[in-house]
């Protein structure tokens, strides 16, 4: 049996790497031991192969995707002022700076 960190060197990956699987039952074989003074280790077998995992998001099944093109798209939103008051903005309101100030 192996610890964690002999286990990564030897397939050659990182030791977070290693506990991420070992935590998700990924590594065949693995034994998670609890410790007397509280907290866990884990031990993998000297001969348990590398997982082959490819990296990414799952491919989305068919009813997912069937799914999702059903789904109603929101529309977009326009704006909450009419276009009257987009255009009565007074001259005070676009000064800026000192002249607003000033005056």
């Amino acid at each position: 049996m192996l610890t964690p960190k002999e286990y990564a060197k030897q397939i050659q990956a990182a030791y977070s790497t290693v506990m991420s699987r070992l935590q998700r039952d990924l590594i065949p074989g693995a034994e998670k031991q609890e410790l007397p003074s509280g907290g866990w280790y884990y031990t993998v077998p000297a001969d348990a192969p590398k997982p082959q995992l490819k990296p990414g998001p799952k491919p989305k099944t068919d009813d997912q995707v069937e799914a999702q093109a059903n789904e109603a798209k929101p529309k977009g939103r326009a704006s909450k002022r009419s276009p009257a008051k987009k255009a009565n903005v007074t001259m005070s309101a676009k000064k800026k700076g000192a002249r607003a100030k000033g005056e």
